[in-house]
Formats: structure tokens, sequence, C-alpha cells
């Protein structure tokens, strides 16, 4: 029996008794014979609705006849027998008793929407229909897709375009408001907040809602691990959202329908290992192309497209060229459903390109272009994953096992041998005669000789991330060199007589995410990226404090998505000065003994970058306008210095906002500020306010494209040091060039930091390059100076791979529920278990 339907019976019988009531204190006889035969009537429609719902069950037909029977009887007594109104009441607890006992059916309906996303609610629908207890149907909802160049909403419906084995009902032959399912599955979360495509809105969540008992949310994509933390319309009116785990659950701790998710896992990961471990057939067309050859699918998604645009079509020719160069490897390309779609519509400029693109590809025969609905039967034929990291289908992969590379779009030219070799450089410490170096692209501590720029390897530390900025900050006290930890989940020291690392601190959970390192006296100071405390070593003791209150005021109530906790800092003597490019706060800390201050500096809205302290003059670069303020500590005036005119700043990040400098020098006479987001140096004439260009020829290239170097998201200047008074040294980021620059005459010469060929192979030995560098990113290898795409097909054919699936299953296993396969059961026995606990 529906529940449903169940439900209007304990309806009919709850009115029935309260009918009692009112007969009990009912004295004119017409009166109680009226509701007496609406009981009467009322037991006929009961057991009626069972007759056809459990048509085989007769145990209450006995009792219904009986009740009518002593209905009836009581009708036509004078008074109101109390026995026999009793008698009813015991009947209708007797008949409530069976009808509970009833064995429950519940009506539930998928409606999904693209037939791609239908691996998103596949193996939930499969463990439904094997229950006895479930009517199931599946109702594919219809949706709008927006053609720009009409600047209209184009109907469509996919219907036809599921599986076989998927029995359809059609959206106009199925009436909610008549059925009031007891359960329904949607994979849309976004209503009417979606410009691309758009389900019709009379089955929005809010419409649904009104009409289906249990409304259920299942993500048509998984991530990594984390969740963005995006509150979509449709969560505010499900009932449950399926959450792929824990981990993933704990990311959502402030969002209002926390309570709602329950970590389940992911039906898409479902169906993968389920078709890959039943595997799949080539289809005819596409084995005169990929028969006998190894396979990689490329996936290119709409939101990377968006955001390379024509560097992503550059980036797959390279591709291609690389393919059609070789013979043991052919290509899956596999665009997103609607990348075309949105190309038209939005980047209409790059749509011949991107044709023309597809034309090469095919006339050279380098792969098949795969538009089938099911992505599960791509991954099963495939032998590993090349494209971009943002998208699930990364982890699609992880969950069978197969290898992941993913490229860098910069990268469209091969690196030279000792363009490989060269190493981006964060920060310099001297100690015993010699210059100590840590680097941005890979866990190493190293030598450098500063005239001719080789690198000598003294070692990594084990079992933290390799290929990332690991320990981006370096100081030194004595014959010990304190390492910070950035992408690393624990600070070490580095004795140099020794030649060992050291922990300092136990490592923990996740990535530390500090930035920089400060030597005072006995302590050293680490300053945080991420929201975290102003950490204190004691050398001597060994005993650490960590400095909360200080970093809360800094942040204030300011938002500091997508920003570093701090950014520049400078010492003068025991106080430690802190910027951040959120706020006119400025902290100043004692080393000594913690005390802090904050000084709000200058007009609100102004944010600082670089610092550094002459005497009582703080003097801080503006992050927005570039100008350069020297502010008085003792009268707090404040002087400003505008920037030549020959300075320009490139937009940074998602917003487009200007991060002009990111340092500040004090050479003396002058004061020099280092590149962020801009295309060079400027020197400042600290008595006249005069401003120049400082070396502009070395930093022509800073806002172009090149290998590995993205300016939109990678800063023109890496490390700066100040070498004395008159010299200081600094590192372009997009070829790794050092120049070593004579302030006073502005003139300066050039190295490249380059390890030796011995030491680049002792840096690589033993590494394969795959890691899961934080709960954001997938498990996979990243490309680089260090890894190229062809090494990766090397890899690949000569079977070198094969080592990385279990590695990629433990680390997949961590914020996967369920990644068995078993997701559809366990949804399914979930959402079972709540209807059938709210029996009524």
């Amino acid at each position: 029996m529906r529940k449903m339907v169940s439900r209007r019976l304990e309806e009919i019988l709850t009115s029935m008794q309260e009918m009692h009531e009112v007969v009990m204190i009912t004295e004119a006889l017409e009166e109680r014979q009226i509701l007496l035969g609406e009981c009467q009537q009322a037991a006929a429609t009961i057991g009626e609705t069972i007759e056809k719902q459990v048509p085989d069950d007769s145990s209450m037909v006995p009792l219904l006849e009986q009740y009518c029977e002593e209905a009836y009887f009581m009708s036509e007594e004078e008074a109101v027998s109390q026995k026999r109104l009793a008698l009813l009441g015991s009947l209708i607890d007797r008949i409530r008793v069976l009808v509970r006992e009833l064995p429950r059916t519940y009506q539930v309906v998928f409606m999904p929407y693209k037939a791609e996303m239908w691996d998103s609610l596949e193996s939930v629908w499969k463990a439904c229909q094997e229950d006895s207890r479930c009517e199931c149907c599946v109702m594919p909802l219809p949706y709008y897709r927006y053609e720009a160049h009409e600047k209209k909403w184009k109907y469509c419906y996919d219907g036809d375009r599921f599986p076989k084995e998927v029995l359809i009902t059609h959206y106009q032959d199925y009436s909610l408001e008549l059925m009031r399912p007891e359960l329904a599955y949607i994979h849309n979360p976004y209503d009417q907040e979606n410009y691309i495509t758009r389900i019709q809105p009379s089955f929005y969540s809010s419409e649904l809602k009104k009409y289906v008992e249990k409304l259920v949310y299942v993500p048509y994509y998984i991530t990594a691990g984390a969740y963005d933390q995006v509150e979509f319309p449709a969560f505010s009116h499900v009932d449950y959202m399926v959450m792929q785990s824990e981990f993933t659950k704990e990311f959502c701790k402030e969002m209002r329908c926390y309570p709602k998710m329950i970590p389940l896992g992911s039906p898409k990961i479902d169906q993968v290992i389920h078709v890959c471990q039943k595997g799949a057939e080539l289809p005819k067309d596409w084995k005169p192309v990929l028969a006998g050859k190894k396979t990689l699918m490329l996936n290119t998604s709409i939101g990377c497209f968006l955001k390379d645009g024509e560097m992503l079509l550059d980036k797959i020719k390279y591709v291609c060229d690389i393919f059609a160069q070789q013979d043991q490897v052919a290509l899956i390309w596999r665009p997103h459903p609607l990348l075309e779609a949105t190309i038209q519509s939005m980047r209409p400029q790059l749509w011949q390109k991107y044709c023309n693109l597809v034309t090469y590809f095919l006339e050279n025969k380098l792969g098949v272009f795969d538009q089938t609905p099911e992505i599960e039967k791509t991954i099963a034929l495939s032998d590993g994953y090349i494209g971009e990291e943002s998208t699930s289908v990364v982890n699609l992969f992880e969950a069978v096992g197969k290898p992941v590379f993913v490229f860098d779009n910069t990268i469209r030219n091969d690196f030279t041998e000792e363009e490989k070799r060269r190493v981006l450089l964060t920060d310099m410490v001297k100690c015993r005669d010699r210059l100590w170096v840590t680097s941005g692209s890979c866990n190493a501590l190293l030598g450098m000789d500063v005239y001719t720029g080789e690198l000598q390897l003294e070692g990594s530390v084990k079992d933290q991330f390799q290929w990332t900025s690991t320990y981006p900050s370096l100081t030194a006290r004595g014959d010990t060199i304190f390492l910070c930890p950035g992408m690393a989940k624990m600070p070490v020291s580095y004795q140099i007589k020794t030649h060992q690392f050291y922990a300092t601190l136990p490592e923990q959970e996740d990535v530390m995410l500090y930035q920089r390192v400060i030597a005072y006296q006995d302590r050293i100071f680490y300053l945080p990226g991420a929201y975290k405390p102003l950490m204190e070593y004691d050398i001597r003791t060994e005993d650490w404090k960590f400095h909360e209150n200080c970093i809360q005021e800094l942040v204030g109530n300011a938002d500091t998505t997508n920003q570093s906790i701090t950014c520049g800092c400078a010492v003068s003597g025991e106080i430690l000065w802190i910027t951040a490019s959120y706020t006119n706060r400025v902290l100043q800390f004692s080393m000594k003994d913690g005390t802090y201050h904050l000084h709000t500096i200058g007009a609100e809205g102004v944010t600082y970058t670089g610092i550094t302290v002459d005497g009582e003059y703080v003097w801080l670069a503006e992050m927005q306008s570039g100008d350069v303020i020297c502010w008085n500590q003792k009268t707090t005036e404040i002087r400003s210095y505008a920037m030549p005119d020959e300075l320009h700043c490139r937009p940074y990040g998602p917003q487009g906002q200007n991060f002009v400098h990111g340092s500040l020098i004090d050479m003396g006479r002058w004061m020099v500020v280092a590149p962020a987001f801009s295309n060079g140096m400027v020197k400042i004439d600290k008595a006249t306010g005069a401003s120049t260009m400082l070396v502009s020829d070395f930093w022509q290239m800073s806002d172009r494209e090149e290998k590995a170097y993205d300016p939109r998201v990678m800063a023109s200047g890496a490390m700066v040091k100040k070498i004395d008074d008159g010299s200081l040294l600094i590192q372009r980021t997009f070829d790794k060039a050092i120049a070593v620059i004579d302030v006073e005459n502005e003139t300066y010469e050039q190295f490249y930091p380059t390890l030796s060929a011995a030491d680049y192979a002792r840096l690589k030995k033993g590494e394969d390059g795959f890691e899961k560098i934080s709960p954001y990113a997938a498990f996979f290898r990243k490309e680089s100076a260090f890894f190229s795409f062809r090494e990766f097909l090397e890899d690949l054919v000569k079977g070198r791979l094969d080592g990385i699936r279990g590695r990629q299953r433990k680390e997949f296993e961590q914020v996967m529920a369920n990644p068995d396969g078993t997701c559809g059961e366990k949804v399914h026995e979930f959402m079972m278990g709540v209807l059938e606990d709210e029996k009524v």
C-alpha cells in the first residue's frame, strides 16, 4: 500500500474517533444518526481502499463489517450507549494496528535533465528498481539552452537519449500534484541561477517540494575532497543532500544546509567502477584509430575554456603535434557536452579557431572525437587522463586507479635541458660563508654561488610534498637553518654539520601554509599565510608559543577570501612589522615579549603589501595604486611618493584587482620597490621624492605568457634580497633569471640559478611526480619543467605508471565514502529507512 494512502486511512480513522467524542455529547437522536452514518461511510471507504490497494488482505473486513453493524445499532438507540461506543473505539484501534502492519510501498521519482548526467543518479535508481517496496519511475525534466546569437532560450528534452533499459515517463504524463510521490531525486541545484542551461520553472525545487514528501539532491559532480561552500537555490528546499564523504561535509559546517547532508559517496563513482570492472567494447568506428594502442582521454571543460580561451586552444594544438610525432598512444578527445554552445554564446571570436583545431585533429587521425553520452565507457577504454585539474572527471579516473596528468596551459613548447634545471627561488640566507636558498617549485634545500648561479642540492625533507612550494622561506642561527612550512605538514631545522633535517613540531594533519620565517635572538617566528596564529619557537628550550589575538585583530572583519593573511614584513630591532593586502591596519609585534599594537595608516580602503622601516619612518607600498608612503611613527604624518608614468599594473586574481608591488628594500639613499603584478622595479630618492624605473629592460617579458609562467596569476618578480647598500639581487619569474643590480649606477649582471645535471638527476631519483598536495587537490602528476608531457607518454608506454595505482586509491578513499561502488545502495537504504521510520 502506498504510504500516502496509508496516511490517508490513518487520518480517516482519527476523524472517526473524533466523531465518537461528538456523538457522546450529542443529545438529539437525528444528529447522532447523521454522525454515525458518516462513520459508517468512512468505514466503507476504508474497506474499498484496502480492496483496491491490497486485494489479498482480508484481515480488516470482519472488523469493518462489525464496526458498521455496531454503529447502525447505536444509531437506533434513544440514548448513548457507553458500552457500544467503547466497542466502536476498540474496533478503530484494532483496524489502525492492521493498517500499520500492511506492507508499505513508496512512489520514487528520478528527475534528471541532461542524459549525460544520468550517471549521478543511476546506481540509486538501480537499487530502487530492485526493491519491491518501491514504485519507481524516471521522469527527465525539460530544460532550455541559451542561444546567444539568437538571444533566446531553446527548448530541450533528453527523454529519448537515456539508456534503453531505463523506462522513461514523459513529464506531461505524470502529475506530481496528483501522485504526491514519497521520494524524489534531482541533480540540478540551480533553478533560475543558471545562465547557460535552465530547467523549466514548473520543476524548480521550490515547486517540487510542494508535492514531494522527501526531496533529495545528488550532485552531478565530485571533487578532490573539498567543497566550495556555495549555497544554490535547491539547498533551501531539499530534505537531504548526498555528500561524497565526511571529509567533504566538514567544509560545510557554517552552511545552513549542513544538517541535511548525508556523506554516502557518489553514484558517479559506482557507475565508473562497475563499467570498468565489466569492461567496455571498443566502438566499431573507433577501432581503426585506437586498436592496439594505449589511449589517453583529453578532457576539455567549460570552466577551463572560459578561463584560458585561446591559450587552451594553443595548448591542445601543441598536444596534437606531440601525438602526431608518435604512433603508440592515441587520443580520445572528449569536450564537455555544452562546450560548443558555450563557445558560440560566450566566446564567438574563438569559434572558428576551435573548429579548425577539431578538423586538424580528425584529418590527422590522432584519435577519436568523443561525443558519446556515457563517459564511464570512455574511461574504461582509456589508460589515463590528460587535461585540467578543476573537473570531476579527474576524480573518476582516480576512483579506478588510472594515472592523471594535469596540464599547465602556458607550456606550449618543449623545455631545453638547461631550462629544466633552472630553479625558481623563494628565499635566501647567508650562513657559514655560504648562501642557502629555498625553491617555489620543489622540496629542496639548496646552496648557491651568487656569481655563477650554480646550485648545489643539499637535500629534501622526507615524507613531505615534493613538487610544490613546500618550504618557501628560511632563516639561520649558528649552524642551524630553520625552514618555514608552506605546503608542508611540519616545520623543520637543518643541521649543517650533520647534514640532517629535524622536525621542530610534530607533523600536522594538513599542510601548515606559513609563508615567512624570521629569527630574533634565540627565537624563530613563523608568519601565517592562512588563518592561523603567528608561531614562536624557542631554540634553547624547544618550546612553542602561538600568538592568536594579534592575527585575529589584524584580520578583523575583513574578507580574506583568496588572500594571504599576512603579506609583507620588516624587522626593526625587536619589532616585527606586518602588513596585509586586505586592510589599512599594520601590525607592530614585539618579538621580545609578544606584546603588539595595531596602527591604522591612511584612508579606509587603502591596503599595503611591501614594508620596510628606516628609524622612525615606516615605508609602505600601497597595493592598489602602487604609490609608496612614508609614515612617521612619532607624528603620524604621511608623505606620499607617486610612481613614474612608465609603471603599469596588470589585473590580478578573480576580481581583477591591482597588486602592484611585492617588496620594499631600503638601499640607504634609495628606496627600491620590487614588482608583483607590474612591469618592473622603481627606485625612489628619499630626499627629493623622485621616482624612476630601474633596469627596465630586465622586465620586458614580465607580462607575456611563457613556459610555466602565467602573468594572470604569477607575479613578475620572485625572490629579492639586499646584498649591501649599493646592490641587491632579484629573480624574475618568467624565465627564472636573476639580476644582481647596482642601484646607484642602474646596471646589472644576469645569471640563471641552475642545478647541475647530476643534482637534477638526484632530485628526481625515485620520484614519479604523483602526489596530492592539499585537501583541494586530486592525486596527479602536474606538468612542469621537471615532468613533461612527452615524459608522461613514454612512462605510459613503458609501463612505469603501474605502481601508482595503490597510492592513488589510498588517497581517494580518504575523500570518498563507499569507494567500492556501493553508494547507490547505501543512499537507497538510508532513504527507505527515513520513510519507514516515519510510518504514521
